[in-house]
């Protein structure tokens, strides 16, 4: 059978649209434990402007780190509506003709 090649490599360079880059540490203390609700809440909503009424989607590059993000946005700030994209960078980079930003 034919090998049909994709014009798109499967892991491309870029990021999904419209992203917030948050370090993998971010919310964590020196100490090893979650930062205070004020830090963080400082640190997402104030400082990297994530919105608590808007539906918010965290992704990293397998789903490991943004499911971290997803427990503080979800459990410790309480936001009702974020989400983990658990196919994360390796599921949608593959995808032919997905909105990439670089």
């Amino acid at each position: 059978m034919p090998r049909r090649e994709s014009p798109k490599p499967p892991s491309a360079a870029g990021t999904c649209r419209a992203p917030r880059a948050f370090p993998g540490a971010t919310p964590v203390a020196p100490n090893g434990t979650f930062k205070s609700a004020d830090e963080l809440r400082a640190i997402y909503l104030d400082l990297k402007g994530v919105e608590p009424n808007r539906p918010t989607i965290v992704h990293c590059r397998i789903g490991e780190r943004s499911s971290h993000k997803w427990i503080v946005l979800s459990y410790l700030l309480g936001l009702k509506d974020a989400h983990n994209y658990d196919g994360s960078w390796t599921e949608y980079g593959s995808v032919i003709g997905s909105p990439i930003e670089r």
